[in-house]
């Protein structure tokens, strides 16, 4: 081999990289691998926020469609007040009924069936109590019906609870003030709607995907739109 080839040779072997280009690859590849990592956080974080509100939306739908087909078909007579709807506003009524408290308030009512019930939330599931029935017409005994609960397995709420619910006149102020309580976004102007129009307010939450509101209106459809009162009370009647 001549002198000249090797002279060339150990030249090229003596080519590499530099500690300044390898401080300039590794800062640039950090970089890289940070920008990467902020980009693949934000999309987790978007696809969970979006997976909860889907699970939650679904939940809730269950949950208020029941509440909605109850209240719907309520009966009201204006010559029979005491059996209209009512709402109450404190627990230790609805546990002076039931043997339970709710979380917020209660609505009373007789549905579509002549059925008196009371709907609530407790220990973070919607609960339907049907009260007793006694048919005192001499006969008929076997139409008597002893007071029970209904409630949708908690397999159904998908490990979301029920952490408030709470019913208002639409038209009545504590419709507004229960807007903002839930933080429902504008609040409703109550001049705007018929006073046969209930507003259902719900706040669920999971540990792992949060806190999700809904608010839903309900149109009595046996009661007059201008002439329609739903008791609000904190208390049993004697």
């Amino acid at each position: 081999m001549k002198s000249a080839d090797y002279g060339q040779m150990n030249k090229n072997a003596a080519k590499g990289m530099t500690l300044v280009e390898m401080v300039v690859s590794f800062a640039l590849l950090s970089l890289f691998v940070s920008a990467a990592a902020v980009v693949i956080f934000n999309v987790t974080n978007l696809y969970y926020h979006v997976r909860g509100e889907n699970y939650a939306r679904q939940v809730a739908d269950v949950v208020v469609e029941k509440v909605i087909s109850e209240i719907s078909g309520a009966k009201y007579n204006k010559n029979f007040t005491t059996a209209n709807p009512k709402i109450y506003t404190s627990s230790s009524a609805v546990e002076q009924i039931t043997g339970e408290g709710c979380v917020n308030s209660a609505i009373e009512l007789y549905n579509r069936t002549d059925t008196k019930v009371l709907i609530y939330a407790n220990s973070g599931i919607l609960r339907i109590y049907y009260y007793e029935i006694t048919d005192t017409r001499p006969g008929y005994e076997d139409n008597n019906r002893k007071a029970t609960f209904w409630n949708y397995d908690r397999n159904v709420y998908n490990n979301f609870t029920i952490e408030k619910m709470d019913f208002a006149q639409a038209c009545d102020s504590r419709n507004a003030e229960l807007a903002g309580e839930y933080e429902i976004g504008e609040v409703p102007d109550t001049s705007a709607y018929d006073q046969n129009v209930v507003a259902v307010y719900m706040r669920m939450n999971s540990p792992k995907y949060g806190s999700f509101t809904v608010c839903r209106y309900v149109r009595l459809y046996n009661a007059p739109a201008d002439a329609c009162t739903i008791a609000l009370t904190d208390r049993v009647p004697s």
